[in-house]
């Protein structure tokens, strides 16, 4: 009998089921190596059962061997049989009887679907009624005739792995089947058991998608950082701490250097690095910097739910099909276990912990991880929650945490150091040396309360506009947008020298936007005079004016504004920051603008990062408002409930998950056309720029009024009005156009 060679992956890849099983293997030994100690502190007999997971890795696809399915990798017609399920059924009665094997045939059973997935229930008949195993049974008699023409190089294959083959065994996987099902209902993922199951499924399946993406070795080393050869007291501190890290500094001060060198000293072996951050805006920025400056851009990823349409735009040339496959590539390969250094936001890691697909890849790649909350204070009080549950969850599992922020009020210090573990230290900058007195002590803003609305000082920013550059920031777009068009008509002020942006412009005009805006600033010479802008300017834009003009906002909102205001200290003297102290609506707690009035500092007074502080912290005394406070206990408690409930190998709350974060969208009527169209040519990404994001209030607002309705590709048109210069308005549109 000749000996056939089954195929791993389409034929058009040439890659042989043997060499498959080999990579997986190879890149599996590479993981676990890095992951060794870590595995040590939380496992018993950790060499045993490395030992069993590459033996696991060697036999997971031996079910491809098999006529159907060779016939489904070049024709995509499905074979209707669980190729992993054969695959345990070819071992032998007494592969079953050996414990040591328990945690390896789990994660083959388990490397593509749930244990309680119902290809899987029917496949190996596990847990059904009687009625139904006469079919299951002649299809799996089937199935085993379907080896026939790879008996020769499964003989050859089994025996250097010391295993006899032998006519598969599918009553033995129907058993293991059901006793794992069992032992899956009872067990959790936090106790050992669950654990274990947990991390050899996640890391198998990790080995296998790295490794079928072409991936070949795992990525254990990140270079050592280009850090400046002049450090800052404080960042010569972090990079000497081993251990949780707590780190208050000024913007500009240096604390991404701080957070490299802390990196730097306490990564021991392979473990991963997440860089977590509030939006895509401050992550895209983030990544940049950490991968053009510090490393190298094959070391470091970055992760959030858009991130292949900024790829897409990064990339983008006139061959949309060119540019659509190096996006997908990049952002395929940054969502692997493979790159050591991710860029994230929290809800990266927080789908994990609701148990969605896949749940346990991210369990393994989390173990002794090492966390950077940049920004911490700019969370909801909901997800603060959460981010204080998976602190206390991943701690357990050996992760470091660094938190750091310019500011981060006393009651989240008090939560943040009720949820890790063990010692950790409250680093500040130094006033006793004379670099870090300077940052410390520098005025970068002075502050004038204005007891007026800012739709009054429409004339005086005007006026100021004649020689310095001025942002005007709105709480409400309807608001910032009548701002923008009564600066544009009433002082006859050109498109060239007033921006607005906002969040509800569509994708594409929203980065068009931005990226002008940048360009712009980076010029000495620029008409720009003034941009009206909402919150979406506090994080989103590496940018710098002289002189602001806001309405009223929690403190922490305020400050970041005038991030944007006299940004990096060049003026001579403080830049004038002008607060509207009266409002008619607001978006906002007025609990908290209450707070940021009677805290505030004296009118006209000069404003440095020590005062600001003091500012902050005097504003949140009382910590959250009581309605917050009570939203912040709910949420730690039933997410608490909700992850000590999480059961291994078995999705359990990925409804949860999405319906929390979920992102409303809407395609106006007035972008339907260029939508079908874009659509017609198979550019989806081109597409689905044209949505706009909008809050859920205002999308159920808009479903009540009738005014939301299907469309194509999944997406929701909005009977609403729509223009690029001023983006999506309240008024509905019933015309199609912008009049």
């Amino acid at each position: 009998m000749s000996l056939e060679i089954p195929l791993a992956k389409p034929p058009e890849t040439g890659l042989t089921l043997e060499e498959h099983s080999c990579q997986v293997a190879e890149y599996l030994r590479e993981l676990l190596e890095a992951y060794r100690s870590w595995l040590k502190d939380l496992l018993p007999d950790v060499d045993a059962l490395i030992e069993e997971m590459l033996w696991a890795a060697k036999v997971h696809d031996l079910g491809k061997a098999t006529e159907g399915f060779q016939r489904f990798l070049s024709s995509k017609v499905p074979w209707g049989f669980r190729h992993e399920v054969l695959s345990l059924a070819l071992l032998g009665q007494e592969t079953f009887s050996d414990p040591q094997k328990f945690y390896a045939l789990s994660a083959v059973l388990t490397h593509h679907k749930n244990i309680d997935d119902e290809h899987l229930l029917a496949s190996t008949g596990a847990n059904r009624a009687a009625y139904f195993l006469k079919e299951i049974n002649n299809k799996q008699k089937q199935v085993a005739q379907e080896i026939t023409p790879y008996l020769e190089w499964l003989r050859k294959y089994l025996k250097e792995l010391n295993l006899n083959c032998q006519a598969p065994d599918f009553k033995e996987v129907k058993k293991f089947h059901e006793y794992l099902l069992k032992e899956t209902d009872k067990c959790k993922v936090l106790e050992k058991k669950g654990l274990t199951l947990t991390l050899a499924r996640g890391a198998l399946m990790a080995a296998d998608h790295a490794t079928s993406f072409g991936v070949k070795h795992f990525l254990k080393d990140l270079p050592k950082p280009k850090c400046s050869s002049f450090p800052r007291p404080f960042q010569l501190k972090a990079g000497e701490h081993e251990g949780h890290l707590i780190l208050e500094a000024p913007t500009g001060a240096g604390k991404t250097e701080a957070a490299l060198r802390w990196l730097n000293r306490n990564r021991k072996a392979g473990e991963r690095i997440f860089y977590l951050l509030p939006n895509r805006a401050s992550i895209h920025a983030m990544y940049h910097t950490l991968a053009e400056k510090y490393f190298d851009p094959k070391y470091v990823g970055f992760l959030h739910a858009r991130a292949l349409n900024y790829l897409f735009e990064l990339y983008e040339s006139e061959n949309y099909e060119e540019t659509y496959f190096k996006a997908k590539q990049e952002k395929d390969i940054n969502f692997l276990f493979y790159k050591p250094l991710k860029v994230l936001t929290p809800y990266q890691i927080l789908k994990w912990f609701f148990g969605i697909k896949r749940f346990e890849i991210g369990f393994m790649e989390l173990l002794g991880g090492l966390f950077i909350f940049d920004e911490i204070h700019a969370y909801d009080p909901h997800t603060t929650a959460l981010i204080m549950e998976i602190v206390s969850f991943l701690s357990g599992l050996g992760g470091r945490f660094l938190f750091m922020s310019a500011t981060i009020p006393d009651f989240i210090l008090s939560e943040i150091k009720k949820s890790l573990p063990g010692p950790q230290i409250h680093l500040h900058l130094d006033p006793c040396d004379s670099v870090e007195k300077k940052i410390l002590c520098q005025a970068r803003h002075r502050v004038f309360f204005r007891e007026t609305h800012l739709e009054d000082l429409l004339e005086e920013i005007v006026g100021m506009s004649k020689n310095r550059r001025v942002l005007v920031v709105a709480n409400r777009v309807d608001q910032a947008q009548a701002i923008y068009q009564t600066l544009r008509e009433k002082f006859d002020l050109k498109k060239n020298e007033i921006g607005l942006l906002h969040g509800r412009f569509t994708y594409e005009d929203r980065n068009r936007k931005e990226r002008k805006l940048i360009e712009t600033l980076k010029k000495k010479e620029s008409s720009l005079r003034i941009l009206v802008a909402t919150q979406v300017i506090e994080v989103s834009l590496d940018i710098s004016f002289e002189a602001m003009f806001t309405e009223i906002a929690p403190v922490d909102d305020l400050l970041q504004r005038m991030g944007r205001v006299n940004r990096y200290g060049k003026s001579e003297a403080p830049a004038e920051v002008h607060i509207a102290t009266f409002y008619e609506k607001t978006p906002y707690d007025r609990f908290y603008l209450e707070k940021a009035l009677e805290s505030k500092p004296e009118n006209g007074s000069e404003l440095n990062a020590e005062k600001a502080s003091l500012w902050l912290k005097k504003a949140y005394e009382s910590g959250f408002s009581p309605k917050d406070r009570d939203t912040y206990r709910r949420a730690r408690e039933s997410f608490r409930r909700l992850v000590e409930d999480l059961k291994p190998l078995r999705g359990c709350y990925e409804e949860k998950y999405f319906d929390l974060f979920r992102i409303y969208e809407i395609l106006p009527v007035s972008k339907s056309s260029l939508f079908e169209e874009y659509i017609d040519r198979g550019e989806i990404l081109k597409a689905f720029q044209l949505l706009v994001p909008v809050p859920e209030r205002f999308w159920h607002k808009l479903k009540r009024d009738n005014l939301l309705e299907p469309f194509k590709n999944r997406t929701v048109l909005a009977q609403v009005k729509y223009d690029p210069e001023l983006g999506l308005l309240s008024d509905p549109e019933f015309t199609g156009s912008f009049l």
